[in-house]
């Protein structure tokens, strides 16, 4: 007999119900771990992480885990159902705003925000999973990591590149993130910490803001001209930008 299984971690009260459900389908069909994992092609270590409660599983691992136990339709519709549930919940300690697109960040704050998003985004995954799946050897520690998602420590630009490498996102998005991380660490100079010049320069890096889009957010006070023009020199990828009442600047 194996031995007894700890209780569910109450991470949040929906995901703690998915793992409840899931637990209660396995010992209806009185199948050990090691059993379903044979049965699922799935390892029953991580058939118990599962049900464990510590993260929200795949939709595809629960509904693997709910057929080899046997689970009827109505069963199957209510773990959907509960699933959803578990992936919309909030950890209290872990409230963030509506995460920036990945092109406008540009302070600590918003790369923080966006990581835990991320982390969110896939369920929440213990750190070990993320250690482990950035090849571990101190790739991406998780204790520090602990300390990022927390919000009391910094991510170093390696760091980053792994968690996001862990987190499944695409090659071709994983030098966004790093162009982010290398504008939140660029000092900039003291007109740029201006918050209305932020703003402006957030919707000249933004590639779907149009120049009517840009005119309307100086209204009802264009900055001044030297201003903007220190502005415009710090920027990239626009060649003259019309602006109302201005002859047109040219970004160097």
């Amino acid at each position: 007999m194996g031995r007894p299984e700890r209780p569910v971690t109450m991470r949040t009260r929906q995901s703690a119900a998915l793992a409840q459900y899931l637990r209660v389908l396995r010992q209806r069909s009185g199948r050990t771990y090691a059993e379903l994992g044979r049965s699922t092609g799935m390892t029953p270590s991580r058939l118990s992480r599962a049900a464990s409660g510590d993260s929200v599983p795949s939709l595809a691992v629960v509904e693997q885990y709910a057929k080899g136990c046997g689970a009827d339709k109505q069963e199957m519709a209510e773990l959907r159902k509960l699933w959803r549930a578990a992936r919309g919940g909030r950890a209290p300690a872990l409230a963030v705003e509506r995460p920036m697109h990945i092109t406008l960040i540009d302070t600590p704050k918003d790369l923080w925000t966006a990581m835990v998003h991320l982390h969110r985004k896939l369920g929440c995954p213990p750190l070990r999973e993320l250690e482990r799946r950035a090849g571990g050897h101190g790739q991406l520690p998780r204790s520090t990591l602990n300390l990022v998602l927390r919000g009391l420590a910094q991510p170093s630009r390696d760091l980053l590149e792994h968690f996001v490498r862990a987190c499944d996102v695409p090659p071709a998005e994983i030098n966004r993130w790093l162009e982010a991380w290398d504008r939140v660490h660029t000092p900039r100079s003291v007109v740029m910490q201006d918050p209305e010049l932020r703003r402006f320069m957030r919707l000249l890096r933004h590639s779907g803001t149009t120049e009517a889009a840009i005119r309307r957010a100086l209204y009802p006070a264009p900055m001044a001209a030297p201003r903007l023009a220190e502005a415009f020199r710090s920027a990239s990828g626009y060649q003259q930008v019309p602006l109302p009442g201005q002859t047109q600047l040219f970004v160097y």
